[in-house]
């Protein structure tokens, strides 16, 4: 029996990657809220079998649990969380609406705190159990047009040593912080600079989704034998 994976946001551009990667290893469960033909594309693309696809509202709490609930239900396991799913809008400090500030921490913060404490619920009997929280280099970089969004990617690698401290010897938790990726939106974000951005990176290229996906994979499969939890 194949273990099982979630993957929140396991449609977009890195949660596919990630998804396909991982589905010759693990059932895949593929969440999603509004893009439910994308889940179904990633669905189709690594086979039905026992894999499926969920939706759900990251910004509810009870939302959440059920999801959580249904996995159960189906699986009763859970080995791997991929607290991939992320939302950010581009706006000036001056600009930025409220609206856009509670929709922001919720995905990117709050959503990772809840899923990872559902999570803990299976990860109790001494197995291999993981969570991977997708962050991003921004936090190093910095952009004051993505402030909150940084700020919640900061906070998200703090909850990942937290999480790491207190339940080390239940789950191992890892952040994986990209760089810019190669996608629709970064192509937005260079704004006429492209080559300028790609010049400043270590390896003079933009990153691409399946780079995130190989070291996603090497760490459930190749370091699963060593204490990392980072």
């Amino acid at each position: 029996m194949k273990k099982v994976a979630l993957i929140t946001g396991g449609s977009g551009t890195i949660g596919s990657s990630i998804s396909t990667k991982l589905s010759s290893v693990y059932d895949i469960i593929v969440t999603y809220n509004k893009s439910k033909d994308k889940a179904d594309n990633v669905l189709e693309g690594i086979g039905s079998g026992n894999n499926m696809i969920l939706k759900v509202d990251l910004s509810s709490v009870d939302s959440i649990k059920s999801m959580f609930g249904e996995i159960n239900k189906k699986y009763g396991r859970l080995d791997l969380l991929v607290n991939n799913a992320s939302f950010t809008k581009e706006s000036s400090v001056e600009d930025i609406e409220e609206s856009v500030i509670d929709k922001v921490i919720e995905l990117n913060l709050k959503s990772i705190f809840y899923c990872s404490r559902e999570f803990l619920k299976f990860s109790n009997d001494g197995g291999d159990y993981n969570i991977i929280n997708i962050g991003s280099n921004s936090v190093r970089t910095l952009n004051a047009s993505n402030m909150i969004y940084i700020a919640c990617k900061a906070a998200m690698e703090s909850l990942t040593k937290s999480f790491a401290k207190e339940y080390g010897k239940l789950v191992r938790v890892n952040c994986v912080n990209p760089g810019l990726i190669k996608s629709n939106l970064s192509e937005n974000f260079f704004k006429g600079r492209k080559e300028y951005v790609i010049s400043q990176t270590p390896m003079k290229r933009l990153c691409e989704p399946a780079d995130i996906a190989d070291v996603v994979y090497n760490i459930v499969t190749n370091m699963k034998k060593r204490e990392v939890s980072q």
